[in-house]
């Protein structure tokens, strides 16, 4: 593949993730989920501002990125820190589920709960941004 084909891909696909993002609000339930979480939260603060942010970034990502960037602990955490399962209130895929590197090697090895639960790595915290994982037409 050339430079100038994977550029143009690469502009393709900002192109078609912005026009999904135009398509994106968020509702007033989340400010309500948000808003009750933080009157009961008991703890560490980091840890409230994390659900909070993993409930929005589910929105544009979707409970499945959710569910390969958190461990099982982390991600169950948030769901009682807000009083929520992220499956109810998440898209399965959200408009740019497929800037995730994670999710790519799900899709190209077949199995989304396999990547999940270790059994395939995902993405480490220090890799390249732009490895060419194939991209789905879903």
């Amino acid at each position: 593949m050339t430079k100038q084909n994977k550029a143009e891909r690469k502009k393709a696909r900002k192109t078609l993730q912005q026009e999904n993002m135009d398509k994106v609000s968020f509702s007033n339930e989340l400010e309500e989920i948000a808003k009750k979480a933080s009157i009961d939260f008991k703890g560490q603060l980091p840890s409230l501002e994390t659900a909070i942010g993993a409930m929005y970034v589910g929105q544009l990502y979707g409970w499945k990125v959710l569910r390969i960037i958190h461990g099982s602990n982390a991600y169950s955490k948030y769901e009682k820190i807000l009083d929520v399962k992220f499956k109810n209130i998440c898209p399965d895929r959200g408009p740019l589920a497929e800037k995730s590197v994670g999710i790519r090697i799900a899709d190209a090895a077949g199995g989304f709960w396999k990547v999940a639960t270790g059994k395939i790595p995902g993405r480490t915290p220090d890799a390249d941004d732009e490895v060419d994982i194939p991209h789905t037409d879903d």
